[in-house]
């Protein structure tokens, strides 16, 4: 188990917490390219680790490192979509499925 100071600990808490907070709500609020809101999430997996082994939270361990593998398809699958799946693109494609 690593030995990190309680400050340290509860830095690395709030500031994982913080990036997945931000992360979900750029992508929910669609402000910024879904690289973005990837990253930041990608920044909070990795942020938790070392938290999760200092404090043998394992089971928040394996859910942070099931939630990058799903952050990096993510990103993976937004890179190599075609530039027809802009916001104007998917717009026009669900009013033309409506008429």
């Amino acid at each position: 188990m690593i030995n990190f100071s309680p400050p340290l600990l509860t830095a690395l808490q709030m500031s994982a917490s913080a990036a997945g907070i931000l992360g979900a709500t750029l992508m929910a609020l669609r402000i910024v390219p879904p690289r973005t809101a990837y990253g930041v999430w990608i920044l909070s997996n990795l942020i938790f680790f070392p938290y999760c082994m200092a404090t043998g939270q394992w089971g928040i361990f394996a859910m942070n490192a099931a939630f990058l593998a799903i952050n990096v398809v993510g990103i993976t699958r937004w890179k190599s979509a075609p530039a027809a799946r802009s916001p104007a693109a998917c717009i026009r494609n669900t009013i033309l499925r409506f008429r």
